[in-house]
């Protein structure tokens, strides 16, 4: 696959994982978090907002490497492959909480784990 393709295929994918990141939030820190009058956030909800801040991270992520130079993505590549790992560790963690909504967190760990293995094949073709 050429370079463009390869871009359009990871930004998409970053994009629905910044969706999903999205949509876990909304399932678990709104709901809760505008049902009562006053409410400290727990940890699972805690979880799931950083997750969604790392998802909208990695989304930013992946657009500068589009438009940077080559020397300069050598840190944007370092700072991907932290947030991937965070994200499975936020996953990870809402599934040892036992949140309520685990298939959708499992669907979550999925895709992040799908976006792995798409961004390791993209930086071997962008080191190229």
């Amino acid at each position: 696959m050429n370079t463009e393709t390869h871009n359009r295929k990871i930004f998409l994918k970053a994009d629905e994982l910044h969706r999903m990141g999205h949509a876990l939030l909304v399932d678990e820190v709104l709901d809760a978090r505008y049902g009562v009058s006053y409410r400290s956030l727990s940890l699972r909800q805690h979880i799931a907002f950083d997750l969604r801040t790392d998802c909208a991270q990695l989304n930013n992520a992946i657009k500068q490497i589009i438009e940077n130079t080559q020397t300069e993505r050598k840190t944007q590549l370092a700072y991907i492959q932290s947030l991937i790992k965070n994200l499975l560790s936020y996953c990870r963690g809402l599934e040892y909480d036992k949140a309520p909504d685990i298939d959708y967190v499992r669907l979550v760990k999925r895709e992040t784990l799908l976006f792995r293995r798409m961004y390791r094949q993209w930086v071997r073709q962008l080191t190229q």
